[in-house]
């Protein structure tokens, strides 16, 4: 089989405007890929800034991802996800106007504070976001380019914490005249100080402390000086956690001016990996260590060994990926400082093997295909499959259209996400997920055929008003997924042509999928708009027992008529169809409760418990046995009214799983 190297990325050119088509120079453009960090970084490799026409080049990317616009007066604005697999020449990007917040900075008497720090903190498309201005003279203050969004602030000086404020920066998008009261502190208790030292005591200089409340929403940070000494004054009273390298805090109250974090020197780790049947050293593979002193460490390592140095000591997760086993983690590494740490042999495990042909729509094999297994859909947040993609177990075709992925194919069975296996290729599309059993049977031959594709492009509304962050799939398993805009829109790329259910998720109702069905055809974009109706009737479910004692139940509500057997089937369908999810405790006196429901015909799906649906360790045993636990379902009508609706179902007792379960 052939393989190939990652290929060279592709320009994006545009030009980001106003909502009156003038461009605004000095915008900041990040790139981010669908599979990268979820909030933008400094040192952002696709980073750039509009020119004085307000034109920009990303220089070179390649996949799915989402452009960013970031300035100091404008909202932050950013494009639905789409797949770069081809030079981008007149992107538009659209910024509006930012919010506004602004007001003085006052001590108790009434007299304005100049210098005083004024945080402001939000939470919009970026995920949040803080930004800190000083006030004039005057006491004023002034931060412009705000998202849509809530805002929490208060300002801080040598002398004084204010309380915190709470605005929404919707309608009105200007707050002007907040007053910000700086409390006086007792300059005594209202500092952390200490020193940072290694672990022989040694001070260490220029080293960043994290300071952060656990009372309220205040953080500050600074460095240590020349002796390894550090300060923060001007805190209330109370408790807060002290951050430098550890994933854990120090805590330490206001007034503590003795405090010693040490920072221990850095440690390693070394060993071997070998085939767990036989011992053989694997010969190629890769070794991720999580969390690293920075980022991730990812080491390659040959002939079954490998040493990684440059890390911070504690407990660590190790990771190991290769051709030709499955992936293999050990999760309590300890690394101990200023030495190599050696953890032994790592055993990996063959996973099956998976053989095949990819073919055009004709029947004729094509050369240069990606093929990919994954879990519930391997097009989700990816664009074209010769990008490198992490823990994807693939292959390229040959010149006959034949491939063969060697010992990386899983065995294990996840009842809400199955197994399935597709292909890519730039020019002849996308085929169909074909799914693939689990367990240790052997994989027959697959044929993958691919079909041409074409785009959906829509909006997702409530009420008729943009839902920003809603997540939108697209078939089960999925063959794409994306995030609307801050307008409401997104686009899916490289749809197979055919009938395709979109499933759109509002944020923090992940577990409620509203459906439409589209036409996707050939090089077209089938553009859609989903509007969700708002609010909807509250619905209560009282349980009974028909016979013996429950201690609780699972309810799941699925649109329409369905019918499970057991729990298994259920979460096969829990992803992609599920309406809603309640949990009953016991309380003849408190009904489970589903909130805004639709009106509409729906299945109330439930599991009768021998014990409270908060026992973490019993509903862990539940989801392992899930094929031996039945489903009772029950046909729910929900009206348009009244608000609050209600009804009865009567369960039988609930078996043990187990002995003793």
């Amino acid at each position: 089989m052939t393989a190939r190297p990652p290929p060279e990325g592709f320009q994006i050119r545009g030009r980001v405007v106003d909502r009156e088509g003038y461009p605004l120079p000095g915008v900041r453009i990040h790139a981010r890929h669908a599979a990268g960090a979820s909030e933008l970084r400094p040192g952002d490799p696709a980073a750039t800034t509009t020119d004085e026409d307000g034109t920009f080049l990303v220089a070179s990317v390649v996949g799915m991802h989402t452009l960013f616009a970031i300035d100091d007066l404008h909202a932050p604005a950013m494009t639905p996800s789409f797949d770069v697999d081809r030079p981008i020449e007149d992107l538009e990007i659209v910024m509006k106007p930012g919010g506004v917040y602004a007001g003085r900075v006052i001590d108790a008497a009434g007299a304005p504070v100049a210098g005083a720090r004024v945080h402001v903190h939000t939470v919009g498309p970026l995920g949040p976001r803080r930004r800190v201005v000083m006030s004039d003279a005057s006491g004023a203050f002034e931060v412009k380019g705000l998202p849509r969004a809530p805002v929490l602030a208060y300002a801080a000086s040598d002398g004084g914490v204010s309380e915190e404020a709470h605005v929404r920066l919707d309608e009105p998008l200007e707050v002007r005249d907040e007053v910000l009261v700086l409390l006086a502190l007792d300059p005594a208790a209202s500092s952390i100080a200490g020193h940072v030292v290694d672990d022989e005591d040694v001070p260490l200089a220029g080293v960043a402390v994290q300071l952060a409340s656990h009372e309220r929403w205040l953080e500050e940070t600074t460095s240590t000086d020349a002796r390894g000494a550090f300060s923060i004054g001007g805190l209330p009273a109370g408790a807060y956690g002290l951050w430098i390298v550890d994933p854990e805090p120090t805590m330490a109250r206001a007034g503590d001016t003795a405090v010693r974090l040490a920072v221990p020197r850095a440690g390693g780790l070394s060993g071997r990996v070998a085939f767990a049947d036989g011992g053989a050293a694997v010969q190629d593979f890769t070794l991720q260590v999580e969390p690293a002193s920075d980022d991730h460490v990812v080491t390659r390592g040959e002939d079954g060994s490998f040493e990684v140095r440059g890390l911070r000591p504690g407990t660590h997760a190790v990771i190991v990926r290769g051709p030709g086993f499955l992936d293999a983690a050990t999760d309590d590494v300890q690394i101990e400082a200023a030495a190599i740490t050696d953890v032994g042999t790592i055993g990996v495990v063959r996973g099956r093997s998976l053989i095949g042909t990819v073919v055009d729509e004709t029947g004729r094999g094509v050369e240069g295909a990606r093929v990919c297994v994954g879990r519930g859909g391997v097009f989700c947040g990816v664009g074209r499959f010769d990008e490198p993609y992490e823990g994807f177990a693939g292959a390229v075709t040959d010149a006959i259209g034949a491939f063969a992925i060697l010992g990386r194919v899983e065995t294990r069975t996840l009842a809400a996400s199955p197994l399935v296996v597709a292909a890519d290729h730039p020019a002849h599309g996308r085929s169909l997920p074909v799914a693939l059993p689990t367990g240790d049977v052997a994989l027959p031959p697959v044929t993958l055929v691919l079909r041409a594709c074409g785009a959906i492009a829509g909006t997702v509304t409530r009420d008729g008003h943009p839902v920003e962050g809603a997540s939108v799939g697209a078939g089960w398993p999925e063959l794409g997924a994306a995030l609307t805009s801050d307008d409401g829109a997104f686009v899916l790329a490289r749809v197979p042509i055919g009938p395709v259910t979109l499933r759109v998720r509002l944020p923090f109702e992940m577990l409620r999928a509203h459906q439409r069905t589209v036409l996707v055809e050939a090089d077209r974009a089938t553009r859609v708009t989903i509007d969700l109706p708002a609010g909807g009737a509250r619905l209560s479910v009282s349980v009974s027992a028909a016979a013996g004692d429950i201690a609780g139940a699972l309810l799941h509500l699925f649109p329409g008529t369905v019918t499970f057997t057991d729990y298994a089937q259920l979460s096969a369908r829990l992803f992609p169809d599920a309406y809603g999810l309640a949990t009953w405790d016991g309380d003849a006196n408190r009904p489970a409760r589903f909130e805004d429901v639709a009106p509409g015909d729906y299945t109330l799906c439930a599991i009768p418990l021998a014990w409270s649906p908060h026992d973490q360790a019993r509903m862990k045993q539940l989801r392992e046995h899930r094929a031996a636990v039945k489903v009772y379902g029950t046909p729910v009508r929900v009206l348009d009214a009244p608000a609050e609706q209600a009804l009865t179902i009567e369960l039988p007792a609930k078996a043990p799983l187990t002995d003793g379960a």
